[in-house]
C-alpha cells in the first residue's frame, strides 16, 4: 500500500467513525427528545385534571354561594306603614278633634304610628 491509499483509508476510517458517532448522537437526542415529551405530556394531563377538579370546585362554591344568597333575594319588600293618603285622613280627623287611639282605630295603623305622625306634625307647624 502507499501514502496515497493509507491516507484515503485513515481519511475513510475517521469518515465512519465520526458517521458513526454522529449517528449515536443522533439516536441519544432522539431519546431525549422523546423523554421530553412523554414529561410534557404528564404534565400536560396533571394541569388538565387539576384544572378539571378547580372548575368543579367553583362550581360548587357558587352553587353555595347561590344557595346562601336566594333567601336574601326572595325576601319580601317592606311596606311602608303609612301611605299618604292615611297621613292626610289622620291629619284631618285630628284637626276635627278625634284623639289618637280613634284614629288609630278608623284607619287600622298602629297607635304609636298616629302619635309620631301628630308630634312630627306639630314640629314642622312650629318650625313655620
Amino acid at each position: 500500500m502507499n501514502q496515497t491509499q493509507m491516507a484515503l483509508a485513515v481519511g475513510f476510517i475517521l469518515l465512519l467513525t465520526g458517521l458513526a458517532c454522529w449517528c449515536l448522537e443522533m439516536l441519544r437526542m432522539r431519546a431525549r427528545l422523546g423523554a421530553a415529551e412523554r414529561r410534557a405530556t404528564t404534565t400536560q394531563e396533571e394541569q388538565e385534571m387539576s384544572l378539571a377538579l378547580l372548575r368543579r370546585t367553583v362550581e360548587g362554591l357558587e352553587a353555595q354561594w347561590r344557595e346562601q344568597r336566594a333567601p336574601m333575594v326572595q325576601a319580601a319588600p317592606l311596606r311602608s306603614g303609612l301611605n299618604l293618603s292615611k297621613r292626610s285622613q289622620a291629619l284631618r280627623l285630628h284637626r276635627r278633634g278625634d284623639g289618637a287611639p280613634e284614629i288609630a282605630e278608623q284607619l287600622d295603623i298602629p297607635v304609636q304610628e298616629v302619635e309620631l305622625l301628630l308630634k312630627v306634625h306639630e314640629i314642622v307647624m312650629r318650625a313655620l
